[in-house]
């Protein structure tokens, strides 16, 4: 994944959505960069997955974003 892809989908999802969590690693959380994919996961039972072939325009995100909190 080109890093200006990343850069533009990352602060809506560096914090956690659900609890802020701003933390990786050690049982706090995830995060994977693939190819076209974006993963973030928290220690609050949050769980995002993004493929960003589906536009990375900060609304489009926010939507997806919003979908996966009201499953929650």
């Amino acid at each position: 994944m080109n890093v200006m892809i990343y850069l533009k989908v990352a602060p809506l999802i560096n914090d956690c959505p659900n609890c802020g969590n701003q933390f990786v690693g050690n049982g706090q959380g995830t995060l994977e960069v693939d190819d076209n994919i974006i993963k973030r996961t928290c220690k609050c039972d949050f769980s995002f997955e993004y493929d960003v072939n589906n536009g990375i325009e900060k609304k489009k995100v926010k939507l997806a974003i919003d979908e996966v909190l009201k499953q929650m």
